[in-house]
């Protein structure tokens, strides 16, 4: 039997504020834990600045901010943003939490 790995992704837009989820089925988690960090690649707008990303496990929680690296910070297996502004391009390095099934990320401008 074949096993596949499926995560959903999902852009949902309310009120000017936007936010991504990413899910996966609980069996999967269980499976393979999805602990280590995958980087999920953004478009941003044309001429945007001080960007910051946030994340949480749970629809109640509080948004945390992720720690922002620039393209001269090596790092690996950390949960991290990074933001290309000349490329208009936002990676977001996340992990599953033993918490959740599925990650929120949001990314506003800090302004």
């Amino acid at each position: 039997m074949k096993k596949y790995l499926f995560i959903v992704l999902l852009v949902v837009m309310c009120h000017v504020k936007a936010f991504t989820i990413i899910t996966t089925n609980s069996q999967t988690h269980i499976e393979y834990g999805l602990s280590y960090p995958i980087t999920y690649e953004f478009s941003i707008p044309q001429d945007t600045q001080n960007l910051s990303a946030y994340k949480k496990y749970k629809n109640y929680q509080d948004w945390n901010l992720i720690d922002e690296k620039s393209k001269d910070d090596f790092f690996n297996g950390i949960d991290a943003v990074r933001f290309d502004y000349d490329e208009y391009k936002a990676y977001v390095s996340l992990g599953f939490s033993v918490v959740s099934d599925t990650i929120y990320i949001k990314i506003v401008n800090s302004t």
